[in-house]
């Protein structure tokens, strides 16, 4: 019963625990010490004949509720790589560094993405939000640094993982030090991206980075922004969501209706109005689906 409820407890902190605090690769470490704890451990148990002892009730109670919890988490967790391969929309990985790139949160179980889908699971259901590691599998120059410049992610070129035409965006909002936020608009700085069949929304930028402006055609690998810490967000990451089943918006059209000297500089309050609508739906990038922990690098 020991044994039970403790191996599906040391995988679910495998393969949940925010490692890249610290550093992601103490995972293979902890993997290691319970492989080197099992082998210890098992032979006493056989040899005090542990299995065949009578359990007090209370115990016994105990332990299978333990059990139960971890093998329930375990399940979460597996869900998260879940989704209906019809929905799902394939991107192109968008950064062209060397670095691994780390998922903090995503994929599609409340375990593996709790802030996004226990604010709306409709809206945010598969957003992702993602970091960058350095060589040590550390995603900052210690556990919660103030200097922006201390995290992995922080400056990375965003390149646009489709085609498709910018339907907004927002480029002048101040970053945030790590560890506060900014809730009167929470994306910060963000561009959206209208496909054909998908609205492809990224958010957190650096001030003054996005090159693109609202009604740019852009391609697949063009450049769109720098990662940075801007809006609802403690440290620098992107934060990324793929929507279907939206509402058309008039902002293109009440933008076209401006002087043409202020259609893209100086723009009126409403621009911040746009719709935030539809229904997030899973996204792979470069064919593959990813979760929580889970490392994407760019692909050759």
């Amino acid at each position: 019963m020991f044994l039970g409820a403790s191996i599906p407890a040391a995988f679910f902190l495998y393969a949940v625990a925010p490692w890249s605090y610290l550093s992601y690769y103490l995972k293979y470490v902890l993997a290691g010490l319970y492989i080197i704890g099992l082998l210890l451990v098992i032979p006493r148990i056989i040899r005090a004949q542990a299995f065949s002892e009578t359990i007090k009730t209370p115990w016994l109670v105990g332990r299978i509720l333990l059990m139960l919890i971890a093998i329930t988490l375990v399940l979460y967790w597996v869900a998260g790589y879940t989704y209906i391969a019809s929905d799902a929309v394939n991107l192109k990985f968008p950064f062209h560094t060397d670095k691994k790139y780390y998922v903090m949160q995503g994929g599609a179980s409340r375990l593996t993405n709790p802030a996004h889908r226990n604010f709306s699971k409709q809206l945010y259901g598969y957003a992702m939000d993602v970091a960058a590691l350095y060589p040590l599998g550390n995603r900052a120059n210690g556990i919660h640094p103030k200097d922006l410049n201390n995290y992995a992610i922080y400056g990375d070129t965003l390149f646009s993982p489709c085609d498709g035409v910018v339907i907004q965006m927002v480029d002048s909002i101040v970053e945030n030090t790590p560890g506060t936020y900014f809730i009167k608009l929470v994306h910060g700085n963000h561009v959206i991206i209208q496909n054909k069949d998908y609205r492809l929304f990224m958010a957190h930028f650096i001030r003054k980075s996005v090159t693109v402006k609202i009604g740019d055609t852009v391609s697949l690998g063009q450049p769109i922004a720098r990662v940075g810490n801007a809006g609802f967000s403690a440290e620098p990451h992107l934060h990324i969501n793929v929507l279907k089943g939206y509402k058309k918006s008039n902002l293109l059209e009440k933008l076209s209706k401006l002087p043409i000297g202020k259609r893209f500089t100086d723009l009126p309050e409403w621009q911040f109005e746009y719709p935030y609508d539809g229904n997030s739906v899973p996204f792979l990038f470069d064919g593959e689906f990813y979760s929580i922990n889970d490392i994407m690098q760019r692909k050759n």
